[in-house]
Parts: structure tokens; C-alpha cells; sequence
């Protein structure tokens, strides 16, 4: 039983658009690799004019390259899988996490076999609601872990390696 396309809210038909658009965007290969080039150029000004504010500043550059590499995977993974996955429909459970200045949340889901994924994710274009709620789950054959969940009113994808946790409940 899934949610048919035509059925979904507006809301979550501008996730999924929203979702393609970063996919297909060429910003998403450029800017890690403008940050590795910013990151060594700083790295070289630092040694040329032996100023060590600029290696703080390489080192940010650095970081956020290393974000975006990690991250863009699971954006094409999440996409993909909503092209050419199946998806299982079964029960998640969704929590906010306290130790965070802004709203961030957790979805533990029930996965292949006895395996639950702990998925943490901010929150972007909806307000998730805690408890436990009925979802569409799509999977890659790259990585084991779910690749995009589809709730009745948002989405969740992995921003990086999610977290297994065994053995799994049914819900």
C-alpha cells in the first residue's frame, strides 16, 4: 500500500521537487571542489605571507568541502531510489533531539530484515510531528540503509551515514 503520486499533499510534492532540483543542480559538484580550491588557496597564502589567520579561515573551507562531499551522495541515492525503488510502507517513529540550538529530529526506522536506521534530520520545510506515523520507505542497492522515507506531510533523507540499530520491532 502506498500513497499514490496523485494523493500526496502539496507539501510534500514541493519536498520531492525541491529534492530533484538539488539533484540536478550544477552548484551541487561545483561548490565542494570551489571549496578545496579556496581551502588550498588560503593554505598558500598563509605559508607565503606567514599570517596565520588565513589557515583558520582554509580550514573553514575545508570543512564546508567536506560537508558538501559527504552529503551530495545521499541526495542522488534518494532521488534515484524514488525513481526506480519500490517502496515498503510501514510504521517510524519520529523525535525531537534536545541537544540542538535549532529544531533537529531522529526517525528510527524499521528496515530489510531485523535492522532499524536512526536517521537524523533537520528541520527544513515541514514541521515534523513526534510519535509514531505510517511511511513510504525507498531504498538504494548501494547502501543498506533507507535512501528517502515519504511521510504523510515531509520527507527524510540522510545528510550522512545514518546509524543502525538491532534488532528492529515491527511496529
Amino acid at each position: 500500500m502506498t500513497i499514490p503520486a496523485s494523493r500526496r499533499t502539496t507539501a510534500v510534492v514541493k519536498q520531492l521537487e525541491a529534492l530533484r532540483q538539488m539533484q540536478g543542480s550544477r552548484a551541487v559538484f561545483v561548490l565542494p571542489w570551489l571549496f578545496v580550491v579556496l581551502a588550498g588557496a588560503l593554505g598558500v597564502a598563509s605559508w607565503h605571507y606567514r599570517e596565520g589567520g588565513f589557515v583558520l579561515f582554509a580550514g573553514f573551507a575545508a570543512l564546508l568541502a567536506t560537508v558538501l562531499r559527504v552529503g551530495i551522495p545521499h541526495i542522488h541515492r534518494a532521488v534515484a531510489a524514488l525513481d526506480s525503488a519500490r517502496p515498503i510502507v510501514k510504521r517510524i517513529e519520529i523525535r525531537q533531539l534536545p541537544d540542538y540550538d535549532s529544531p533537529h529530529f531522529e526517525a528510527s526506522i524499521p528496515s530489510r530484515g531485523r535492522t532499524a536506521w536512526k536517521i537524523r534530520f533537520p528541520q527544513t520545510d515541514w514541521t515534523p510531528v513526534e510519535g509514531f506515523v505510517d511511511a513510504e520507505i525507498y531504498h538504494h542497492p548501494e547502501v543498506p540503509w533507507p535512501a528517502l522515507v515519504i511521510t504523510p506531510i515531509g520527507i527524510i533523507w540522510p545528510r550522512s551515514k545514518p546509524q543502525a540499530n538491532l534488532p528492529a520491532r515491527d511496529r
